[in-house]
Protein backbone atom coordinates (compact mmCIF):
# COMPACT_ATOMS: atom_id res chain seq x y z
CA UNK A 1 0.00 0.00 0.00
CA UNK A 2 2.46 2.28 1.05
CA UNK A 3 4.52 2.49 -2.33
CA UNK A 4 1.50 2.90 -4.17
CA UNK A 5 0.88 5.67 -1.58
CA UNK A 6 3.99 7.37 -2.73
CA UNK A 7 3.84 7.05 -6.18
CA UNK A 8 0.39 8.73 -6.49
CA UNK A 9 1.95 11.71 -4.19
CA UNK A 10 4.56 11.96 -6.69
CA UNK A 11 2.76 12.12 -9.40
CA UNK A 12 0.04 14.53 -7.82
CA UNK A 13 3.65 16.85 -6.90
CA UNK A 14 4.84 16.71 -10.15
CA UNK A 15 1.97 18.38 -11.89
CA UNK A 16 2.22 21.61 -13.41
CA UNK A 17 -1.07 23.00 -14.29
CA UNK A 18 -0.04 25.90 -16.84
CA UNK A 19 2.06 22.83 -18.80
CA UNK A 20 1.35 21.74 -22.43
CA UNK A 21 1.56 18.44 -21.17
CA UNK A 22 -1.47 18.48 -18.96
CA UNK A 23 -3.19 16.02 -20.40
CA UNK A 24 -0.74 13.28 -20.15
CA UNK A 25 0.35 14.55 -16.13
CA UNK A 26 -3.75 13.98 -15.48
CA UNK A 27 -3.25 10.47 -17.10
CA UNK A 28 -0.35 9.23 -14.33
CA UNK A 29 -2.00 11.15 -11.91
CA UNK A 30 -5.66 9.12 -12.26
CA UNK A 31 -3.55 5.95 -13.14
CA UNK A 32 -2.19 6.28 -9.55
CA UNK A 33 -4.84 7.04 -7.86
CA UNK A 34 -6.57 4.21 -9.30
CA UNK A 35 -3.88 1.99 -8.13
CA UNK A 36 -4.06 2.90 -4.94
CA UNK A 37 -7.45 2.70 -4.48
CA UNK A 38 -7.61 -0.97 -5.80
CA UNK A 39 -4.97 -1.23 -3.46
CA UNK A 40 -6.83 -0.08 -0.78
CA UNK A 41 -10.19 -2.02 -2.12
CA UNK A 42 -7.92 -5.26 -1.89
CA UNK A 43 -6.72 -4.89 1.51
CA UNK A 44 -6.50 -8.43 4.01
CA UNK A 45 -8.04 -6.33 6.81
CA UNK A 46 -11.01 -8.11 8.55
CA UNK A 47 -11.94 -4.75 10.09
CA UNK A 48 -14.41 -2.70 7.53
CA UNK A 49 -14.00 0.59 9.71
CA UNK A 50 -10.24 0.58 8.73
CA UNK A 51 -10.90 0.21 4.93
CA UNK A 52 -13.71 2.30 5.08
CA UNK A 53 -11.63 5.09 6.73
CA UNK A 54 -8.65 4.22 4.55
CA UNK A 55 -10.95 4.68 1.07
CA UNK A 56 -12.32 8.14 3.16
CA UNK A 57 -8.57 9.28 3.15
CA UNK A 58 -7.44 8.64 -0.18
CA UNK A 59 -10.99 10.73 -1.45
CA UNK A 60 -9.66 13.68 0.71
CA UNK A 61 -6.17 13.45 -0.94
CA UNK A 62 -7.95 13.62 -4.29
CA UNK A 63 -10.04 16.10 -3.40
CA UNK A 64 -7.44 18.35 -1.57
CA UNK A 65 -5.45 17.94 -5.58
CA UNK A 66 -7.79 18.60 -7.47
CA UNK A 67 -8.54 21.79 -5.50
CA UNK A 68 -4.99 22.83 -5.65
CA UNK A 69 -5.30 22.65 -9.15
CA UNK A 70 -8.44 24.83 -9.61
CA UNK A 71 -6.24 27.56 -7.40
CA UNK A 72 -3.12 26.86 -9.51
CA UNK A 73 -4.97 27.10 -12.85
CA UNK A 74 -7.77 30.20 -11.64
CA UNK A 75 -6.82 34.15 -13.01
CA UNK A 76 -8.00 37.00 -12.88
CA UNK A 77 -9.45 38.10 -16.29
CA UNK A 78 -8.08 41.27 -17.86
CA UNK A 79 -11.56 43.58 -17.17
CA UNK A 80 -11.28 42.82 -13.54
CA UNK A 81 -7.43 44.18 -13.96
CA UNK A 82 -8.69 47.39 -16.41
CA UNK A 83 -11.82 47.72 -14.07
CA UNK A 84 -9.22 48.22 -10.76
CA UNK A 85 -7.12 50.44 -12.54
CA UNK A 86 -9.91 52.37 -13.34
CA UNK A 87 -11.06 52.59 -10.32
CA UNK A 88 -8.08 53.99 -8.77
CA UNK A 89 -7.48 56.81 -11.45
CA UNK A 90 -10.64 57.71 -10.24
CA UNK A 91 -10.53 57.72 -6.73
CA UNK A 92 -7.06 59.36 -6.91
CA UNK A 93 -8.80 62.38 -8.88
CA UNK A 94 -11.37 62.26 -6.22
CA UNK A 95 -8.60 63.10 -3.42
CA UNK A 96 -7.12 65.83 -5.79
CA UNK A 97 -10.67 67.61 -5.87
CA UNK A 98 -11.43 67.18 -2.18
CA UNK A 99 -7.94 69.39 -1.03
CA UNK A 100 -8.26 72.11 -3.94
CA UNK A 101 -7.39 74.78 -2.18
CA UNK A 102 -4.75 73.23 0.23
CA UNK A 103 -1.25 71.33 -1.71
CA UNK A 104 0.06 70.04 1.11
CA UNK A 105 -2.83 67.64 2.24
CA UNK A 106 -4.19 66.55 -1.41
CA UNK A 107 -0.54 65.44 -2.23
CA UNK A 108 -0.58 64.14 1.49
CA UNK A 109 -3.86 61.98 0.46
CA UNK A 110 -2.85 61.21 -2.93
CA UNK A 111 0.50 59.62 -2.17
CA UNK A 112 -0.98 57.37 0.74
CA UNK A 113 -3.69 56.36 -1.65
CA UNK A 114 -0.95 55.42 -4.11
CA UNK A 115 0.77 53.56 -1.57
CA UNK A 116 -2.47 51.38 -0.57
CA UNK A 117 -3.19 51.11 -3.74
CA UNK A 118 0.02 49.68 -4.80
CA UNK A 119 -0.13 47.15 -2.36
CA UNK A 120 -3.73 46.20 -3.29
CA UNK A 121 -2.26 45.28 -6.95
CA UNK A 122 0.68 43.60 -5.73
CA UNK A 123 -1.77 41.59 -4.00
CA UNK A 124 -4.20 40.93 -6.71
CA UNK A 125 -0.38 39.80 -8.49
CA UNK A 126 0.29 37.15 -6.13
CA UNK A 127 -2.97 35.48 -6.03
CA UNK A 128 -3.88 35.76 -10.09
CA UNK A 129 -1.92 32.52 -10.23
CA UNK A 130 0.54 31.69 -7.03
CA UNK A 131 2.14 28.85 -8.98
CA UNK A 132 3.79 31.01 -10.99
CA UNK A 133 4.53 34.31 -8.74
CA UNK A 134 8.04 35.11 -7.63
CA UNK A 135 6.80 34.30 -4.34
CA UNK A 136 5.89 30.47 -5.18
CA UNK A 137 7.47 28.06 -2.85
CA UNK A 138 9.43 25.14 -4.54
CA UNK A 139 8.36 21.61 -4.06
CA UNK A 140 9.83 19.75 -1.02
CA UNK A 141 11.60 16.98 -2.68
CA UNK A 142 11.91 13.57 0.01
Amino acid sequence: MLPKLRAYVEAASHEEPHSGHMEQQHAVIEKAYRDLLTTLAQLPTSDSLVRSSLLAAAHELLRTHDNRVYVASDMTPPLKWLSIVIFGFLTQVALLLVHPGNRRASRVAVALFTMAFSFCLLVVAFFDAPSRSCCATSRARP
